[in-house]
């Protein structure tokens, strides 16, 4: 689009050059670990959530080191290579050709004693007693086979919400308070009124 708009209308003081295609490349993160001139660190976060076709198109990027610009046919070889940290939740599976080119390492969901710290360092005011029984709640629910169990970030969320309501107990009157912090699915939710007996 800019390049259109320069051809029709200049480009003024930019410097920038019509018949060079290089003066209008923007690169993304991928292209700018891979013209840097030290070795960076690439993180692709969640490839999970991305088509078939996005890990396709990784593949030339983690075998060697380079990709293919089509609008100009162009390779780019990274300068140094990039150290790349992919993450997925094992929403979807991974193709296999992806994977042969990857390094894979497991990172278990945390233990309770880990949560209590993960808890600790966002909440360090909470006593023992709010702490401990939240933790509690929180590892029931999640074996309660909901369709979507909280994950941590709900964890801290329903904590936040009860702290900032002034609720030291989780388990008050016998029910969950703020619930919908940690269910996110109307199908849960329904789930576990029916196994709390309440409407």
């Amino acid at each position: 689009v800019l390049r259109l708009n320069d051809s029709r209308f200049g480009s003024g003081e930019s410097g920038r050059d019509v018949n060079n295609i290089w003066d209008y490349l923007r690169f993304g993160p991928i292209g700018r670990a891979f013209l840097a001139e030290d070795r960076r660190v690439l993180l692709i976060d969640e490839i999970d959530k991305t088509d078939s076709d996005t890990q396709d198109n990784l593949l030339d990027v983690l075998e060697d080191g380079s990709f293919i610009i089509r609008e100009i046919n162009h390779k780019v070889v990274a300068k140094k290579r990039p150290i790349i940290i992919i993450t997925s939740n094992a929403k979807r599976e991974l193709s296999d050709p992806f994977l042969r080119r990857c390094f894979c390492h497991h990172i278990p969901f945390p233990s309770a004693e880990e949560m209590a710290h993960i808890i600790r360092l966002h909440f360090p005011d909470i006593t023992d007693g709010f702490l401990f029984k939240s933790i509690d709640v929180f590892y029931d629910l999640r074996g309660k086979n909901f369709e979507k169990p909280p994950a941590t970030a709900e964890l801290l969320d329903w904590i936040g919400a009860m702290k900032t309501n002034g609720l030291e107990d989780p388990t008050r009157d016998g029910t969950i308070p703020y619930v919908g912090t940690l269910l996110k699915r109307t199908r849960d939710i329904i789930k576990f009124r029916k196994m709390t007996g309440r409407k």
